[in-house]
């Protein structure tokens, strides 16, 4: 589980969560090109993912930002 998540709380989570795991399993197992190709995908998905996280922590900034000049700075 990569640092973040939270635990997992339903029947779903798990078995998505099992199905992540055997997909990794077979791609070990696989030749080294294609296992190589695997792990590119794998290292784009992660990178996808955290660039999401950074983007959402910056506009949950923003908001509060904008809210606080709203609080702060009312318009005339």
């Amino acid at each position: 589980m990569a640092h973040g998540e939270s635990l997992i709380t339903s029947p779903a989570q798990f078995a998505r969560l099992l199905a992540q795991l055997q997909w990794h399993q077979r791609a070990r197992e696989l030749p080294g090109p294609v296992s190589a190709c695997f792990a590119e995908q794998e290292a784009v998905a992660e990178c996808a993912m955290q660039l999401r996280r950074i983007g959402d922590k910056w506009n949950l900034r923003q908001k509060i930002l904008n809210l606080l000049a709203k609080l702060f700075c009312p318009e005339t």
